[in-house]
């Protein structure tokens, strides 16, 4: 038995040329590189209007994201956690990691850029955090691609600030918030953009738990770490800004890496979760350069995210 073939009352068309003949419709949907134009042929008028929705015969849709991630280790994480707690103890500054899906283990690793950290110091010594900048390098092996970033907000609640959502606007991937690290657990706040539009992520579905931050952080971690100060204080009444940039140290494990692979150390796996995280408003902070990414090339796992999850 064939099919019924449905058609369209509101003609569609389609331009392919800047010099393509105006259809003689009274009225269609024009599908252009702009969007989508509903157009009429009146009497008295012609007319182009961009709309938001197309022909009513046809089914509604909404945006949608399906992961495909593995998840984050527990062990990554916490030793994330830990590498952003030492930042923010050491100098009161935020810190940056990039997340790279390495595609022969089928597996998400931490690597850490080399970056700079700037703070600023107030008339009376309190240190604010002010950004992390810095630049995605090239994936140091052919089977990784980055997939994503993780950044803290220090004191901070764990939110996409304005800035965050102005850099990640045309970066693909997942974009990890860490907030109140002097917190344990500290809050977390996931989202994932592609082709401009952002999705909420719900921690569970990208990440395999949280139980505490890790102490033993590489050395190679705290390396990558240049501490810009921007201190502020009076002279003659005038207020003058004082730079000095230092190099982040501590006392701390200093295995010959600078990225985390889990399978290398004799942690256990675990899935226990923190507090539910607060939804609370402060100050933009920002960061720089969130690393690309194909969803298309990533492993199946079949976790869809809508725009309300």
């Amino acid at each position: 038995m064939k099919s019924k073939t449905r058609t369209l009352s509101s003609p569609v068309r389609l331009k392919w040329s800047e010099k393509a003949k105006w259809p003689r419709d009274p009225f269609f949907y024009y599908v252009t590189a702009d969007g989508l134009y509903l157009c009429r042929n009146h009497p008295l008028f012609m007319s182009s209007i961009p709309v938001e929705t197309g022909p009513g015969e046809l089914a509604a849709h909404r945006p949608f994201l399906k992961l495909r991630y593995p998840k984050l280790s527990r062990t990554a994480l916490e030793l994330i956690i830990g590498f952003f707690d030492q930042i923010a103890e050491l100098h009161g500054g935020e810190a940056a990691v990039l997340l790279a899906w390495d595609r022969r283990r089928d597996k998400i690793r931490v690597i850490v850029p080399d970056q700079t950290t700037h703070v600023t110091k107030g008339w009376y010594g309190r240190v604010y955090a002010d950004d992390v900048k810095y630049q995605t390098p090239p994936p140091p092996s052919p089977d990784l691609m980055f997939i994503g970033d993780a950044h803290c907000h220090v004191d901070g609640p764990a939110y996409s600030s304005y800035i965050d959502k102005r850099d990640e606007l045309h970066r693909p991937g997942l974009h990890i918030v860490v907030g109140r690290i002097r917190s344990e657990p500290p809050e977390f706040h996931i989202e994932a953009t592609v082709d401009g539009f952002r999705f909420k992520v719900r921690p569970e579905l990208v990440l395999s738990g949280y139980e505490k931050r890790r102490r033993n952080i590489p050395q190679a971690w705290i390396d990558k770490v240049q501490v810009e100060v921007h201190s502020y204080y009076t002279y003659g009444g005038n207020s003058q800004q004082n730079t000095q940039s230092t190099q982040a140290t501590t006392k701390s494990y200093s295995p010959p890496y600078d990225d985390y692979d889990d399978n290398t150390g004799s942690y256990q796996s675990g899935d226990t979760w923190g507090k539910t995280q607060k939804t609370l408003t402060q100050p933009n902070v920002s960061k720089t350069s969130s690393p690309a990414t194909d969803f298309n090339t990533a492993r199946s796992m079949n976790k869809e995210i809508d725009n309300d999850c």
